[in-house]
């Protein structure tokens, strides 16, 4: 069945996805034959020479990350602001990651939107008061003091946990009864829509009832901790923002101290003493030892190191390009191991944990009360509406919708 569209949306779909349209056409699986290209079918339908299949529609809402009714609007809608104006990360985005960091943008705030309106439906829709609540001239010293108080942050209990990520877990439990939502996400559904590290780390979504920290899984899991409280900083500060470790961006800058502060106070690194004078194999191996011992990155302990000139910023940048490389290694080694396993990781278990046990309680509570439908907790999830029985882990229910 052939359907009538505006063949401008078609365009519109496809370079907001930071496709060209041999790529796209080779997405949608057209093929050449002899008549034509794969590339030529599509320009063919982009010029409303012919119309659509229902089956390429739906290929086309996949391939370009927007809902099938997107295409029957009437026009284009106008310039959507790009995620890309939110980062303050130093370097050029591909058109391609561009338009994947778009989509993961609005996959984020559709998520946002979706619980912020169950939560008002719920009656539950109060207004969280720290959100917006700081400005940036109170500086690091005073925001780092205002998150510690609003967290009951013990940075004594926080270093007794098992390892770096049991470290983030407590954190992450502290940061959510402030009734922030923590998530680890970093695609669009697939490894192949995968965002990079140098596209984003972490993104805080301010709202004033169900404000978001978006951490991206496929950093270390050591770093998560401090890109948590930079993007908590930003929501103190009332911002949505791109969490940046090397930007020479002022608040990118100031949310980087007020995290350093908060995990590695500045009088912690006062009784080390200069280390510019030491060799720099000696100065990875002391920072990876304080590391280690203070639950966080190697990154993020030579960053502390820089900011409070232990260090200069040469050898801080070249120790992160040290550390930088040999995560990457370690990071191809578990990725090898892995694949020799019989079995990978259980879905649910790995879902549940990336949206962590507030999140999970909350949009529970909202579909069982009915707040929620099935297919909008499923959206809300991040998972199709069928499987949100066994991920709320209620497969014996009914849905109430």
């Amino acid at each position: 069945m052939k359907v009538q569209v505006n063949p401008e949306l078609l365009v519109w779909a496809r370079r907001t996805a930071g496709l060209g349209v041999e790529e796209a056409a080779h997405l949608l699986r057209f093929e050449d034959t002899r008549r034509r290209t794969a590339a030529e079918r599509l320009a063919s339908l982009e010029r409303g020479a012919e119309a659509p299949s229902l089956s390429v529609l739906d290929r086309m809402a996949h391939r370009y990350h927007r809902p099938v009714l997107a295409f029957y609007l009437e026009h284009a809608p106008e310039e959507e602001e790009s995620a890309a104006r939110l980062r303050s990360a130093p370097g050029d985005l591909t058109r391609r990651e561009a338009g994947l960091l778009d989509a993961f943008v609005r996959r984020m705030r559709e998520r946002q939107r979706l619980l912020r309106e169950a939560l008002e439906d719920g009656e539950e829709g109060e207004v969280v008061p720290w959100v917006g609540s700081a400005d940036v001239r109170d500086g690091a010293t005073a925001l780092a003091a205002r998150i510690r108080r609003l967290l009951d942050l013990n940075l004594t209990e926080f270093r007794s946990r098992r390892d770096a990520r049991a470290g983030f877990e407590w954190l992450r439990g502290k940061v959510e009864t402030t009734r922030a939502v923590v998530l680890l996400e970093g695609d669009l559904g697939s490894h192949q829509t995968a965002l990079e590290l140098h596209v984003f780390r972490g993104l805080s979504l301010a709202d004033p009832v169900a404000p978001f920290i978006v951490i991206n899984p496929g950093d270390a899991d050591a770093a998560w901790s401090f890109t948590l409280l930079h993007e908590l900083t930003h929501l103190v500060l009332g911002q949505s923002e791109f969490a940046s470790l090397t930007s020479d961006d002022r608040i990118e800058r100031l949310c980087n101290d007020v995290a350093g502060e908060l995990l590695v106070p500045a009088r912690d690194l006062q009784g080390l003493g200069p280390m510019r004078a030491r060799d720099l194999d000696q100065l990875r191996d002391s920072i990876s030892d304080l590391a280690q011992a203070w639950r966080v990155s190697r990154s993020m302990v030579a960053y502390r190191m820089f900011r409070t000139g232990l260090i200069h910023r040469d050898e801080f940048l070249s120790l992160l390009s040290t550390f930088e490389r040999r995560w990457q290694k370690a990071k191809e080694a578990r990725r090898a191991a892995n694949r020799t396993r019989p079995s990978g990781p259980d879905f649910y278990a790995v879902r549940r944990y990336r949206l962590g046990k507030a999140m999970i309680r909350r949009t529970k509570r909202l579909w069982r009360s009915g707040s929620l439908s099935t297919t909008e907790a499923g959206r809300i999830l991040g998972v199709r509406g069928g499987s949100v029985h066994a991920l709320l882990d209620v497969a014996s229910e009914r849905a109430r919708r």
